[in-house]
Parts: structure tokens; C-alpha cells; sequence
């Protein structure tokens, strides 16, 4: 029927062939199929054609061919006079041999006409329509292949949404969900679903990778595996056989490079261009961060900010147009203003806010800088600075900066600068200190010196090199790393003396000493005191202050030092023990014109006690304590004042 039906129609469109028809000369049908064949009017009843049965018209050369023969030709001897056509919509298609009457079926059993290809008119949406009546989908082919769907619910599939050259259809379920639009875009996809691609290659790697973004030529274009990216701009995310997730890239070649690095947000042209590896990076402005390899962590806001060294460092924070833009593998850097951090490559742990700030550093570490060119000129590590002035050269960073602080691990060896007069509750001061007013009254006084901190010991040991004393717990440590104490009465009396402090806890206090075990009897501990004026200098009266009885200033003409030194070779004060009278201490601090004072330190009842005097000085060697009583074996605390 099918055949039948072809054979019409190549019949209806016969005058493209035969120009002037004249009349249908015979029909009939045979082994190969149905016979037409006609006469033309120029030359009644000599031209004939026929149909051969194998889809085209020929002429015949004679009408004596035989029925039947090899050739399989219908000549005159079985031509109907006339052939009419029925066309009566809904009745079935039929061929009736005695009357030659043909019937076409041309409509459904609902009625209408087919679709013509010149165009339609006179229709109604609601008797007119192309597609079907019953639960199945439409299918259109080019080809021989499926390249489109229309279901049964009125869902629309053209190869998962695919427009262009070069894209491979295949309308399984596994790609319903994905768009493509652009030559080769997404043309290697197998199971990858929810991903959509528009552009020139855009994803035309892909085969596994899900709820992929990818807008612009060449965009995700090497992308096979990786999922849950975003990649908007011509070869954004295009180079690198992606198989990182969740990466956003916003831009001509931005994340270019990526292989496998995961959560990177790139913003700008060429922004984070050579990362292969790195994740969870984010690159703002034209060129940030375009040469980061294998870094992660890193934040470069601001064009070409950490954009010219190849970064390998991470942990890294560079905000303002060429903010730490020579970074290499430099780590924990924090820098914030344009060329901030300039010139760092491999220096870690530096924070710099402001212009030109750290400008100069570049393999230093642990440096702060706050303000428009602070340490500009540093080149040093371990340095804070608090400054708004180009000052020209490092030296003068040092002495000029309002605040300059060289950090140690050791607090006393810290090492702190106020450039300027500094007032207390004074906002103009005039002196390099200016205090206010007060009184002696606690929490009213302008200065306080604390007296030396006593503590004593609840245990001590020894290794051999170090010593920890234990004392009750304090709220904060109760000594300096650096600081001098003086430790004295423990026993062993190995661990007594004048030490430098090397650890210190709220509990415990450390220090190198050779003593090895624990304590028997306990001690104490005592901070060094050392109060020195070191240059000459003056003390200014305020005409309004109560810090001076005398109506004038207070002078210092020459330089002046109070020690007060308990313990060890050169100390100031201490308690010796008679023997049959006599003892002879032996320190370097005292000289031939030190005064010292003594007074009996004995406790309970005295026996044989005498009075107490000063003997033979040898100045930077030792002196000499006398009773009158031979007998006198007192305990006498000493004290040394020099001139």
C-alpha cells in the first residue's frame, strides 16, 4: 500500500516530467509492481511510458512488447481506456482492474487534508493541526537518524536542546536535561546530564560531567569530568582537561589552565589564567592572580594584583591594583592599597595597609605596616610600623615613623620607638614625655615604679641544663623571658644566684643552670630592680604642679645611677653570717667611698650580740663586717649606696 501510495504521487507530479499529458493509456499490475504508462498529444498513440517498477518512467520503444516478459512491461493489450480517480476522504485505498477506477486515501477518519507543501489556507487551530490524537510522541528524522521529539506530554527534546554543526544526537534519557547551541558544543557528552553549552566548542569535551555552565567560544572546552562549574567568556576555563568542580569563571581565559583545582572564583580577564591545581582561590579585577599555579587560598582583588610571579604560595590576601604582585611562594602575606606588598616574592606572615606600604620587602617575614608608605623602605623582618610619610630610607623609616617596634621572641630584647614628643591626657605635649598632674594617692599618680615581685618556691628541679622554679599561680606569667631574678635560701643552693629568665608560665619560672634533682628546702624569688637615668638631661616644673618643693626645676647635670642588685658578684644588697665576729662579703659593686648600712637580721632571742661596723673596703673586690662581741655569729643584712 505503501508502494501504491508513492506510486500516486510521483503520477500527480508527472507534468514536471512529460510537460503535455495526454491521456492515461493503460494501468494494470504485475510481478514488479503497478504499470502506468501514457501517450503524448504530439504524437498520438506512438510515445509511451511506463512505470518500471523500479521507482522511475521510461519510454518504451515499441508497444509489442510482450506481457510477462523478462523485462516485465504492461503494453496496450491490458490499457484501460481511462482512468478515475476517487478521493473520497476515509475510504480505504483500492484499485478496481474492470473499471480502472482508482481510490486514494487522502484524509484521516476525522476528516481533513494533507498538508500541502506550497502552503495551506482557510484552517481552524481547533480541526487543523499536525501531530497525533493518541498517547505517542513525534519523531522527525534527518538522515535516517532522530533528531527531534515532541511526547506525549508536550515535552520538547531537539538532541537535549543541541543547535548547531557538529553535535552528536542521542535522545536517551541521560542527556534530556542538557543544552547545547554551537558547533561541537557539548558533542563528546556520554551520561553527562544538566549541563548546558552555547557557544563554539563550548564543554565539547565532556562525558561525564554534570550541571556544567559553560557560555563562549571554547568555554570548559578540554572540561571532561567536572561538575558544578560555571565558565562565562570566550576560553574561560578552556585549556586545561578540567576534571576540578564547583568553579566559577567570569571572563576571557579566566581559570584558563585548570586541571583539578576545586571552589576558584575568578572574576576579570585572564584572572587566576595559570591555575592548575590551586583551590579555593578568588581573583577580582584584569589580570589577579593570573600566573597562581598551585597556590590555594589566596584572595588577589584589583588589577594584576598577585599577577606577575608564578604563586605558588597560599593562605594569601592581596587587595588594590598590584597588591602583592610579585608574589611567588610567599605565605600568610596580608596586604590592602595599590603596589601594597609590591615587591614581595618569597617573604611570609607580613601585613601591610595603605599605599606603597612594605614597598621594598621581599623575602622578610613577620612585618606589620599601617598607613600610606610605612615601611616603604623596610628591609628588615620582624618590624612594625605605624606611618603615613615617604621618609625617604630605611634608616629614617626606623627613627622617623611615629611607631616603629623591632618584635623579638624575647620580650626584653623587643625593641620599641615613639618618634615624637608623647604626652599622657596632654593633646600638645611639649617635652618628649609630658605627664599630667597628681598626687602620691594611688591611681592619681602620673608614674608608678612597681617594687620587685617575691615570690616563693614550691618546688624546684634541675636537668643538668635547666632549672624551673614553681611558685602559687599568678594571673599572668610573673617574669620576663630575658629579665633578670635573683634566687636565693633553696637548697640545693646549686639553684640560687642571679639568672636571666628563658620560659616562664602563671606557675613556673626557667632558667639555664647545671643543678640536677629536686628541692629540699624551699626559697625565693626575686625580680632584679635596675632604675637609670642614662644621659643628662632635665625634668621641666609645671608652674601648676605639686611635684617639686622647691619653686625650680629639678636638674640632672650629669648621669645618674640608683642599683638596687640582690644577689650574685655585683650585688647591692644581701645578708651575710658572722663567724667569731667577722664575716668578709665579697661583691664588685662596692668602691672604695660606698656607703654601707647594716642591721642585725637575727630573729628570736639574742645571745652575744655586739655592735656592727664596717671594716676594710677593697674597692670592686669585697668589705669587711665587724661585731665587738667575738662571739657574735648574727645574721647581718647589708645595703651598698655609691656616690
Amino acid at each position: 500500500m505503501k508502494k501504491l501510495l508513492f506510486i500516486i504521487s510521483v503520477f500527480f507530479s508527472i507534468n514536471s516530467f512529460a510537460q503535455t499529458i495526454d491521456t492515461l493509456a493503460s494501468f494494470g499490475t504485475g510481478s514488479k509492481g503497478n504499470l502506468i504508462y501514457y501517450q503524448h498529444y504530439t504524437v498520438p498513440n506512438t510515445v509511451k511510458y511506463y512505470f518500471n517498477g523500479f521507482g522511475a518512467f521510461a519510454q518504451l520503444n515499441t508497444d509489442s512488447i510482450i506481457e510477462g516478459s523478462s523485462n516485465l512491461f504492461y503494453t496496450n493489450a491490458r490499457a484501460r481506456a481511462a482512468l478515475s480517480l476517487d478521493t473520497t476522504a476515509g475510504s480505504p485505498s483500492s484499485y478496481n482492474s474492470s473499471t480502472g477506477v482508482f481510490h486514494i486515501l487522502t484524509g484521516s477518519a476525522s476528516g481533513g487534508s494533507g498538508w500541502g507543501l506550497t502552503g495551506n489556507s482557510g484552517l481552524s487551530y481547533l480541526t487543523n493541526f499536525f501531530g497525533t490524537t493518541d498517547a505517542q510522541s513525534i519523531y522527525f528524522k534527518t538522515n535516517g537518524v532522530v533528531r527531534a521529539k515532541i511526547d506525549s506530554v508536550g515535552k520538547t527534546f531537539i538532541d537535549s536542546t543541541y543547535f548547531g554543526r557538529g553535535n552528536t544526537i542521542s535522545l536517551s534519557s541521560a542527556r534530556y536535561s542538557s543544552i547545547a547551541i554551537g558547533d561541537s558544543a557539548l558533542s563528546l557528552n556520554t551520561s553527562g546530564t544538566n549541563n548546558t553549552a552555547i557557544g563554539d566548542s563550548a564543554l565539547r569535551s565532556n562525558t561525564t560531567g554534570t550541571n556544567n555552565v559553560a557560555v563562549g567560544y571554547l568555554s570548559l572546552w578540554k572540561s571532561s569530568t567536572g561538575g558544578a562549574n560555571v565558565a562565562i567568556g570566550a576560553s574561560s576555563m578552556g585549556s586545561g582537561v578540567n576534571t576540578g568542580t564547583d568553579n566559577i569563571a567570569l571572563g576571557v581565559q579566566s581559570l584558563f589552565r585548570n586541571s583539578s583545582g576545586n571552589h576558584n572564583f575568578a572574576a576579570g580577564q585572564a584572572v587566576l589564567q595559570n591555575n592548575t591545581t590551586g583551590s579555593s582561590n578568588i581573583g577580582i579585577g584584569q589580570g589577579a592572580s593570573s600566573n597562581n599555579t598551585t597556590g590555594s587560598d589566596d584572595i588577589a582583588i584589583g588589577d594584576v594584583a598577585m599577577g606577575s610571579g608564578i604563586v605558588t604560595g597560599s593562605n594569601n590576601v592581596g587587595i588594590g591594583n598590584g597588591a602583592l604582585q610579585s608574589l611567588t611562594s610567599g605565605t600568610m602575606n596580608v596586604g590592602m592599597g595599590n603596589l601594597v606588598m609590591n615587591a614581595v616574592t618569597t617573604g611570609g606572615n607580613n601585613t601591610a595597609m595603605g599605599r606603597n606600604a612594605l614597598l621594598s620587602t621581599t623575602t622578610e617575614s613577620g612585618n606589620a605596616a599601617f598607613g600610606a608608605q610605612a615601611g616603604r623602605y623596610s628591609t628588615g623582618s620582624n618590624q612594625i610600623y605605624i606611618n603615613t610619610l615617604d621618609r625617604l630610607s630605611f634608616q629614617k623609616d626606623k627613627n622617623g615613623s611615629p611607631f616603629y617596634s623591632q618584635v623579638n621572641l624575647t620580650v626584653f630584647n623587643q625593641l620599641t620607638n615613639l618618634n615624637g614628643r608623647v604626652g599622657i591626657d596632654r593633646e600638645t605635649p611639649t617635652a618628649w614625655l609630658h605627664l599630667p598632674k597628681g598626687s602620691s594617692v594611688a591611681g592619681s599618680a602620673p608614674l608608678k615604679l612597681e617594687p620587685p615581685l617575691t615570690l616563693t618556691t614550691t618546688a624546684a628541679s634541675g636537668t643538668g641544663a635547666t632549672a624551673t622554679l614553681t611558685f602559687a599561680t599568678t594571673t599572668i606569667p610573673a617574669f620576663v623571658i630575658g629579665s633578670t631574678i635573683v634566687v636565693s635560701g633553696v637548697t640545693p643552693s646549686g639553684f640560687n644566684g642571679t639568672f636571666v629568665v628563658t620560659d616562664v608560665s602563671p606557675t613556673t619560672v626557667s632558667y639555664a643552670n647545671s643543678t640536677v634533682g629536686p628541692q629540699t628546702v624551699a626559697g625565693t624569688i626575686v625580680q632584679g630592680q635596675l632604675l637609670t637615668i642614662l644621659e643628662e638631661g632635665a625634668i621641666e616644673r609645671d608652674s601648676l604642679d605639686t611635684y617639686f618643693t622647691s619653686g625650680t626645676n629639678a636638674n640632672l647635670t650629669r648621669r645618674k645611677d640608683v642599683r638596687t642588685t640582690i644577689g650574685g658578684a655585683n650585688a647591692t644588697v644581701g645578708t651575710a653570717t658572722l663567724s667569731s665576729g667577722t664575716v668578709t662579703v665579697s661583691t664588685t659593686a662596692v668602691l672604695a667611698g660606698s656607703k654601707i648600712f647594716l642591721t642585725d637580721a637575727t630573729t628570736g632571742s639574742l645571745t652575744n650580740v655586739g655592735t656592727l661596723t664596717v671594716g676594710t673596703i677593697t674597692g670592686g673586690t669585697s668589705f669587711v663586717i665587724n661585731s665587738t662581741n667575738i662571739l657574735d655569729a648574727s645574721n647581718v643584712n647589708w645595703f651598698i649606696i655609691n656616690p
